[in-house]
């Protein structure tokens, strides 16, 4: 796991939201919001990449930048990673899929590993690597659903264990994306991110969306 620091709740200024939205049944909630993504699209199509990865990059990168998203709760108590690496979904050639880790790093370490991790997950029946730690939560969870452009998501929430109020999972955030359309010649995606309530307010939320179209916009690759 990557270094994390325990937040002092004496001083920190969210601490009263965070009791109060950590104590209920399930903190989390979800948004779906509608990206243009013309200027990857074309990036991609010109250097022949794949729209996959340097979307999740960029994702990964612009949300490492917001505390609240590299904030998890263990044992009840509020903590601050230093770095959050990524989980994501691989379609394998027995019609489903499995699920792979990487760290996240510069661009072309980066690309070049998921890329590697990718094809090696086509042939492989294994939902998780062998020796993978499930327990980790310094991770974000990506998936994506490619064959529909969907207006509105709603993820799974993990169940707490019986006779708790365990959110220790469900403050892990999950990031995904629909088909892209064309749209009065411009190409517009759907992208969801399912957060708990008791790290993330609106307002982080909302410059996750912001930060990563702009990071579309701009397409620097060497931050």
């Amino acid at each position: 796991m990557n270094e994390c620091i325990k937040l002092n709740v004496d001083t920190w200024n969210r601490a009263e939201l965070f009791r109060e939205f950590i104590g209920m049944t399930t903190s989390v909630y979800d948004m779906t919001v509608r990206m243009d993504v013309t200027n990857l699209i074309n990036y991609c199509k010109e250097k022949g990449q794949s729209f996959f990865i340097n979307y999740l990059y960029l994702a990964l990168r612009e949300l490492n930048a917001i505390p609240e998203f590299c904030m998890r709760v263990h044992n009840g108590e509020p903590y601050l990673y230093s770095r959050i690496d990524c989980s994501f979904t691989v379609a394998n050639n027995y019609g489903y899929f499995v699920n792979r880790s990487t760290e996240f790093t510069d661009y072309k370490t980066f690309y070049q590993g998921v890329s590697a991790i990718a094809e090696k997950a086509k042939n492989e029946k294994n939902t998780h690597p062998e020796n993978s730690d499930l327990s980790r939560t310094d991770l974000i969870y990506f998936s994506v659903i490619p064959w529909v452009d969907y207006q509105s998501m709603t993820l799974p929430v993990l169940t707490n264990p019986h006779g708790t109020s365990d959110q220790t999972y469900n403050t892990v955030p999950c990031v995904g994306w629909g088909k892209y359309v064309e749209e009065n010649g411009r190409f517009k995606m759907s992208m969801h991110i399912k957060v708990s309530h008791a790290f993330v307010d609106g307002k982080p939320l909302a410059d996750a969306f912001n930060n990563i179209q702009t990071a579309i916009n701009q397409l620097d690759f060497s931050k």
